[in-house]
């Protein structure tokens, strides 16, 4: 049988592209040269990421050899890339009816479900996949992100979960080198606790793609939640090391780029290393003139240096950049606290609580201040809001606004 040439586009989402092992069981159908031509220039116009002129090479492979199951199946592809979902759909119902036994269209028909939100149709479809052809490496990845989304909605979370784990390992158990399912199968072990499986799998996502700053992101947070400072620095150093081109590596999204910076500098600041964070933190921000968080960690290197002017600019740019930033809010008003400047402060406390009516710090630090001021009425306000609240993290807070309360005549007419 002819070989097939297959459109192989990490970008499109939720699915990485390869050859389904399946293809002895397709039909013998033989498409014309011409279509096959169409098709494959389709593929090479792909490899530089010119989606349009792709898009008509695959339309014209199809419009030459409706018969001809490889070029519905890209287009449906290129149309999911694009957003496309009704177009992606009616393309890969063509590739499906071209040839009802391929497990391919299948695959990628369950994925733009999705995509959708529709679950129940993904998993479906891809189920359909994975009997049609039990090595298929791909689908058994798509199916494990069928069941995490069940997991993110709350639905039998701990049997989807189970599910999820399952087939990300049969995915990397057929095909050892898939990088994306080891990456999230470490995520759903990191969400459950298991900690050393989920660095075993960030580590093989790391040798499969050595040159990818992500899971060494992820590795870091890991560390930084376990409370290892040193590993996480030395982790989001990497991701930032090779983010920012400092080995030989493939560019990488700016969007990847910014979080390793950011992360790192974030790892600068938890290892007391604040000038360091500084120089890295006013470079971000030059650079991304927009970047919210950037100005927002910059407010708080400042701050811990005790450059409070200068926290307060850096701050107010974060909000400026994301009114709905409400821990912007809350570090403005902190910072004001530091300039002696209660009303301000009281302020922004106020402002944050515009944004979030039970953010517990504003609440506490808001009571606090009218209780400092022996407004015992206005501290009730936003104490006795904070109590009932019961902020797991803030219990010693809790039963000082106890206290507070009760010596202004307790909580009933709040």
């Amino acid at each position: 049988m002819m070989k097939r040439l297959l459109l192989s586009l990490i970008m499109l989402l939720l699915v990485c592209f390869v050859p389904s092992t399946g293809s002895a069981k397709k039909k013998k159908h033989v498409p014309s040269d011409l279509a096959m031509s169409h098709n494959n220039q389709g593929v090479q116009y792909l490899a530089t990421n010119d989606i349009e002129k792709a898009e008509w090479e695959f339309k014209t492979a199809a419009e030459m050899d409706p018969k001809y199951p490889e070029a519905w199946n890209n287009l449906g592809l290129v149309y999911k890339y694009k957003g496309e979902y009704p177009q992606a759909i009616e393309a890969l119902k063509q590739a499906i009816k071209a040839d009802a036994k391929w497990a391919s269209p299948y695959n990628h028909l369950g994925a733009v479900q999705l995509s959708r939100g529709n679950i129940i149709e993904a998993i479906e479809k891809i189920t359909k996949a994975t009997k049609l052809d039990k090595k298929y490496a791909d689908a058994f990845y798509n199916l494990g992100l069928c069941y995490r989304e069940y997991v993110r909605r709350g639905q039998d979370i701990e049997g989807n979960r189970k599910k999820a784990i399952a087939a990300f390992k049969k995915a990397t158990g057929i095909d050892p080198r898939l990088y994306h399912a080891h990456s999230d199968l470490g995520d759903v072990y990191r969400e459950i606790g298991q900690w050393e499986k989920a660095i075993i799998r960030y580590r093989l996502a790391i040798e499969t793609k050595p040159d990818d700053p992500e899971p060494w992101n992820k590795l870091g947070s890991l560390y930084l939640e376990k409370g290892d400072t040193e590993r996480s620095q030395a982790a989001f150093a990497k991701a930032h090391t090779l983010s920012s081109g400092g080995g030989s590596i493939p560019a990488v999204s700016q969007k990847s780029h910014q979080e390793s910076r950011i992360k790192y500098g974030e790892s600068l600041l938890n290892q007391g290393e604040l000038n360091k964070a500084l120089e890295l933190f006013l470079k971000i921000c030059q650079e991304s003139p927009r970047d919210e968080k950037a100005f927002f960690d910059l407010g708080y290197t400042y701050f811990l240096l005790k450059r409070y002017t200068d926290a307060k600019e850096a701050y107010a740019k974060a909000r400026e950049i994301n009114p709905d930033f409400v821990e912007a809010n809350f570090n403005l008003g902190m910072t004001y606290l530091a300039l002696e400047d209660r009303p301000s402060a009281i302020k922004e406390f106020k402002n944050a609580l515009v944004i979030n009516p039970h953010h517990a710090r504003s609440l506490f630090n808001l009571g606090m201040l009218f209780n400092e001021s022996k407004n015992n009425r206005e501290a009730s306000r936003y104490l006795c809001v904070f109590i009932k609240d019961k902020p797991a993290e803030f219990q010693k807070e809790v039963e000082i606004a106890k206290k507070v309360t009760q010596a202004g005549g307790g909580c009933s007419g709040f």
